[in-house]
Parts: structure tokens; sequence; C-alpha cells
């Protein structure tokens, strides 16, 4: 992360963390970042879609703004260092990458798909765009990178979000109510 992060000093960072296959849709995040002023994106992860993705990067004349890091053991460090964390599935359950960007304070953009909703609040702790749309994801990645104070902002109630919402006790404590209330007792 070291190189990297040395040659992108000054501008945003935008990050992708997860699988390189179709429902995560990269090639959407690609298509928006051609028309985003003014940052530079990490992709980490691997897949299918690795050897394909690669090429559209090069063939969109992204190469020197965004960079395939593969897969990595270093994630909350990665994005210790990001500004923005952006995840433009197709689909998706409840995405865990999001609730660790949340974590470490970034605001989010993502598709309003699957469980995403339930996880970033429109506007308040990032936007949500809806799916295969390029326009309206470099839309909300622009409006980010354009304001610093939006962007501390969004994070800050993301990450209180995260911890208050998606903490492990509480997930285990409404796990566990769940139980009781399906076997009609309590435990």
């Amino acid at each position: 992360m070291a190189g990297v992060a040395t040659g992108m000093k000054g501008d945003p960072i935008v990050a992708f963390v997860g699988r390189l296959a179709p429902p995560k849709d990269v090639e959407t995040l690609l298509q928006s970042l051609k028309k985003v002023r003014s940052c530079k994106a990490i992709i980490v992860g691997d897949g299918p879609l690795r050897s394909s993705i690669k090429r559209s990067i090069y063939s969109l004349g992204l190469s020197n703004r965004v960079f395939l890091l593969g897969e990595r053991n270093d994630v909350p460090s990665i994005l210790a260092s990001s500004d923005v964390f952006v995840l433009p599935s197709n689909w998706e359950g409840l995405p865990y990458t999001v609730i660790e960007a949340m974590m470490a304070g970034l605001p989010v953009v993502a598709t309003s798909v699957g469980g995403v909703p339930e996880l970033v609040e429109d506007g308040v702790t990032g936007f949500l765009v809806p799916r295969s749309d390029p326009e309206a994801l470099a839309e909300a990645l622009q409006r980010l990178i354009d304001d610093p104070e939006l962007r501390e902002r969004m994070g800050k109630a993301g990450r209180q979000k995260a911890m208050c919402e998606f903490t492990l006790d509480r997930m285990l404590r409404e796990t566990e109510k769940v139980y009781e209330e399906v076997l009609g007792r309590e435990l």
C-alpha cells in the first residue's frame, strides 16, 4: 500500500473492496471514474473478471488513476488511508465491506440494492444510487470528492451508525431475539 499511497498524495482516494465478479459491477465503477475529476481509485480484490477489469482500466485511459491491488490482508489500513468507499453492486445481501468502511469513518457511495439501504442512509452516511448507472455513480462520487467537509460529516455519521447498530454484541443480541421469537420462549 505504501507505494500506491505515495503516488496518490493530494488526490482523494476512492476505495472498492470486493470480489471481481459480475455481482459487484466494477465495470460500471470504471465507467463512472472516467467522468470523475481529481481522484485516484484503489480496487482491492480478485476474481474471474480481474483480466477484463485490467483491460478496461487501460482502454479507458485510467491506468494512472486506478490501481488494481488484488487480494490484500491489510484492508483496514487501506480503508484508513482512503477518503470514500464505493460499492456499485448489481445485487447484495448485507455487505460487510460497507460496515467495515463505515467503521473506518468513510462516506459510502453504493447502489440501492439488497440490504445496502439498511446500512447507508442516503444523504447522511453516504449516497445511494441506482444500479448500472455510471452517471449517477459519478455524480455522487464527484460531490464527495469536491467537498471535504461533506466527506468528513458523512464519514462521522457512518462511523457512529456502525458503532451503534453493527457491533458484534448488538448483532448477537438481535440474533438471540429472533431465536426467542421463533421458539416462542426465552433461551
